[in-house]
């Protein structure tokens, strides 16, 4: 995973992301405002990188998000 700014956190475990018995529609860690920087052993990880921007009103800005996947034997 990269990306273009900064990140305030990460997970990588599905669980750690969106919380015992939760699915996509209400993650863990959104509610939270916050992700635990964990890293996936198994089955089912996931890429979730956690940045922080603030806007003022009308300002634009373009991040960049990165990820790669490779099997490992």
């Amino acid at each position: 995973m990269a990306c273009s700014e900064k990140l305030a956190g990460f997970d990588t475990q599905r669980e750690a992301f969106l919380g015992a018995y939760r699915g996509w529609e209400a993650p863990a860690a959104v509610e939270a405002g916050k992700t635990s920087d964990s890293i996936a052993c198994g089955w089912q990880p996931i890429g979730a990188q956690h940045v922080r921007v603030s806007l003022e009103p009308g300002e634009q800005k373009k991040i960049i998000f990165l990820l790669g996947y490779h099997e490992n034997p």
